[in-house]
């Protein structure tokens, strides 16, 4: 699973709350990776990784376009 903390919105107001559930979830057994790190390691067999052709797209209540899958 992949959290995604949008530092615009929680950043340092929230900063207490996310130490919680950092917390919560390393007592839960989850294991923290950063993201480079992890595509390094999986692009290093790269006919292994799964794909999909990504699309700009305009989604109701989002401003401007953003990335979708095309199917």
């Amino acid at each position: 699973n992949v959290f995604t903390l949008h530092a615009e919105i929680e950043g340092m107001a929230k900063k207490d709350l996310f130490r919680g559930m950092l917390r919560h979830w390393a007592d839960m057994g989850a294991r923290f990776v950063r993201m480079d790190e992890q595509a390094e390691d999986l692009l290093k067999d790269q006919a292994s990784v799964p794909f999909r052709e990504m699309g700009l797209a305009e989604i109701d209540g989002r401003s401007g376009k953003v990335a979708i899958e095309v199917r």
